[in-house]
């Protein structure tokens, strides 16, 4: 099977909807409770562009070789359904996840083995971020809520918030304490990832989607005893427009 047609099953059994109207168990749309509005002081605020977050992924010296990120929920890949071990099994490295409308529909996550795969994913779905507000005049979007990142899951604890067009490439004393996440609901994504300096895999969260518990997002090392999560290992941050 050709990479096209294995992208087009992945584009087609993503953008499909079964029916069901249950929310992937480790996502919610963004709760109507307000928080106020914290930036991030500790740390230098730097402006983004949507080319840093299709960087190529490269290995790091702190990623162990058989520590891999992989969740509960099925991925979907190149439109397979795969468990969380059967991904292991295979061996496929996935250096993009994905959590937006069509996989809370699903109760899946959508995993990407490169940068083009997910730009034509996002083009099809009409999800590619921007340098630029995507709206008339940025003036609306600056009386809406921002992303928060949060020290506690279900949004408790200490927070800062981030606006889009704007990222932390490192995060001072918050490095890896992030349990929780509101994504933005005025640009198009908020990006968790794993290393400083924007470096490692990501965790895409699409616009008006939440995270309540990071923990639900597990990392396998070789020795099933060693499990990790994403819960309290982001060391960079992006919201884009």
């Amino acid at each position: 099977m050709t990479f096209k047609k294995k992208l087009l099953g992945t584009l087609v059994l993503a953008i499909s909807v079964t029916g069901s109207q249950a929310l992937a168990s480790s996502m919610e749309p963004v709760p109507e409770q307000e928080f106020e509005e914290l930036p991030l002081q500790e740390v230098e605020t730097q402006p983004v562009t949507v080319d840093m977050a299709f960087r190529e992924v490269k290995p790091s010296d702190e990623q162990a070789k058989d520590d891999e990120f992989l969740p509960d929920l099925p991925v979907l890949v190149d439109g397979k359904l795969y468990s969380a071990e059967e991904l292991e099994k295979s061996g496929i490295k996935l250096p993009h996840y994905v959590l937006d409308s069509n996989a809370a529909e699903q109760d899946i996550l959508l995993g990407f083995r490169d940068a083009e795969s997910l730009k034509l994913y996002l083009e099809k779905t009409g999800q590619m971020p921007s340098d630029e507000p995507q709206e008339k005049s940025a003036l609306p979007c600056w009386f809406r809520p921002p992303a928060y990142f949060y020290d506690g899951a279900y949004y408790t604890g200490r927070y800062f918030s981030l606006r889009p067009g704007f990222g932390h490439a490192s995060l001072g004393v918050w490095d890896n304490r992030i349990s929780s996440t509101r994504g933005t609901r005025c640009g198009s994504w908020t990006l968790l990832t794993e290393f400083p300096n924007f470096q490692g895999r990501r965790l895409w969260l699409g616009r008006g989607w939440a995270v309540p518990n990071l923990s639900s997002y597990r990392v396998y090392p070789y020795f099933w005893f060693f499990r990790q999560t994403w819960n309290n290992r982001a060391s960079s941050v992006m919201v884009f427009w």
